[in-house]
């Protein structure tokens, strides 16, 4: 293919032209499948063109420290020409009056880094955005389009829950880190779609479950600082040998917290519909938010801080109606109980606060 055929994506009814040699979206094809696939076919109306390109020789090692590609930068502007050292070290000029992006790195893996980040962070989150999506950190299954979301702070279990809910073979992948809620304007109805992102695990999770444990060796010696390896969403699909499913209706929300320490497996309904939206609005993405990516492209105009607030608040209501528990226990505690492929319904048996549940959970707690 020649270095310059276009290709594209289509985001709610933007169209983005991309431009470059086909290998380049290719790569950024398998990170972004199946939310944002790209198409072979070129953007009849494109709102923004990228054009990428690799200037240099593979012989050194890549930056794959991602806090170069998240931050911001500030760009030397020489008339409508914007031009930003990205702290990645790839170059990226602006021609902000043809909304074109132009980005060239030294290295292809460089470049796939830049790109699939910019793309999602400072252009496909802000279009979304602007058509009322709200996001939030969660990890997502489904069956049969039936959705189950598990939130929390970090550590509080979401990769945990996540894993142990795919081992018991009937659910699919919708995300792994974070989802987007918004109520459709048509029909009224709360969507949950995946966002593309990797699965951040941490060592304690990759030596003790069963999906992960064939890592062991790959990974050893690989973990970050904080002691955990990120690998793609569609390999761990792929260990599990279930889909990658972009989009499911969301049915039931569990907020699991990892303890330390032992006091028996606790299991709560929560039926105050107040306390739910708390909740579920505590793991919002706000302009506040320690994971809210800083914004530097601009090509896309901010939703306001009303109006996003009016979003995440519309989101949160929706989702407030959604089946609720709250799951306490140790790693093993929670992840036996997840692993069970009978767990939701297992939830409700369990849950200490359903009069009728309470001889059996003792017995049952004893088993885990």
């Amino acid at each position: 293919m020649k270095s310059g055929e276009t290709h594209s994506i289509a985001i709610n009814g933007h169209e983005i032209a991309l431009e470059g040699a086909e290998p380049i979206w290719a790569e950024i094809d398998r990170f972004f499948a199946p939310y944002y696939p790209v198409s072979t076919v070129a953007a009849r109306h494109p709102e923004i063109t990228i054009s990428a390109s690799v200037d240099g020789a593979e012989t050194r090692e890549p930056c794959v420290d991602l806090h170069r590609y998240v931050a911001p930068s500030t760009p030397e502007i020489t008339g409508q020409i914007e031009q930003h050292r990205r702290p990645s070290g790839v170059t990226v000029t602006l021609d902000r009056a043809n909304r074109h992006v132009t980005i060239v790195a030294g290295h292809p893996t460089e470049l796939n880094l830049e790109l699939r980040i910019m793309l999602r962070d400072q252009i496909f989150l802000p279009l979304e955005r602007s058509a009322g999506a709200a996001m939030f950190h969660a990890s997502c299954v489904q069956r049969e389009g039936r959705a189950a979301f598990f939130m929390g702070e970090r550590e509080a279990g979401k990769t945990t829950a996540l894993l142990s809910t795919l081992s018991t073979g009937a659910y699919d992948i919708v995300a792994s880190d974070r989802i987007k809620l918004w109520v459709d304007p048509a029909s009224g109805e709360l969507r949950l779609v995946g966002h593309p992102s990797n699965t951040n695990l941490h060592h304690r999770t990759v030596e003790s479950d069963p999906l992960t444990r064939s890592l062991i060796d790959e990974l050893r010696g690989r973990y970050d600082h904080e002691g955990k390896f990120s690998i793609s969403t569609h390999r761990l699909a792929a260990l599990a040998g279930c889909r990658l499913v972009p989009e499911a209706s969301p049915a039931l929300v569990v907020f699991p917290q990892i303890l330390r320490t032992s006091d028996g497996l606790s299991v709560t309904a929560l039926t105050d519909r107040d306390e739910v939206a708390r909740l579920i609005a505590e793991n919002a993405i706000t302009a506040e938010s320690s994971n809210e990516r800083a914004r530097w492209l601009n090509l896309v105009p901010p939703v306001s801080d009303e109006g996003r607030g009016a979003i995440i608040e519309a989101a949160v209501a929706a989702a407030s109606r959604c089946i609720a528990y709250r799951v306490h226990g140790t790693h093993a505690e929670v992840s036996a109980l997840l692993r069970d492929p009978g767990w939701e319904a297992a939830l409700a048996h369990r849950a200490v606060n359903n009069p009728s549940a309470h001889q059996e959970l003792s017995r049952n707690i004893s088993r885990v």
